[in-house]
């Protein structure tokens, strides 16, 4: 996405005139101690200028990220993009897969699905 882009997590492929992204340029010259990232989103609320998370690149946020930690395959080679097989909350769960999208610009993992659009709205309330 253009908040992506502007943090230097989007993919080559979107990249400005061949530009080489910054993720992706430190990944080539090894300078991270894994080729990772974690984005850690902490909610302000309608707070300005606020303490809203951080990017840990070269490994997990291990003091954010609960144990264990997945992976998943992306679907997309040019988004952050994902089969997700499912999701729970304290009140809810379900298990219907669908493609889901991370981004970094938004809170929202966005889906085409309108189930999917319904089950957010269940788990985090508006704004998805």
């Amino acid at each position: 996405t253009h908040i992506e882009g502007i943090l230097g997590l989007a993919f080559k492929k979107l990249a400005v005139e061949g530009f080489t992204p910054p993720l992706i340029r430190a990944i080539d010259l090894k300078l991270l101690d894994q080729p990772i990232f974690t984005a850690y989103f902490k909610r302000v609320g309608e707070e300005e200028s606020g303490y809203g998370g951080m990017i840990t690149y070269g490994g997990v946020d291990i003091d954010h990220c609960e144990q264990p930690v997945t992976y998943e395959r992306l679907t997309s080679a040019s988004y952050w993009q994902f089969r997700l097989r499912g999701v729970s909350s304290k009140k809810y769960s379900s298990n219907i897969g669908w493609e889901a999208m991370s981004d970094t610009g938004k809170l929202v993992h966005c889906s085409s699905s309108c189930d999917y659009r319904e089950d957010c709205k269940t788990i985090w309330g508006a704004g998805c």
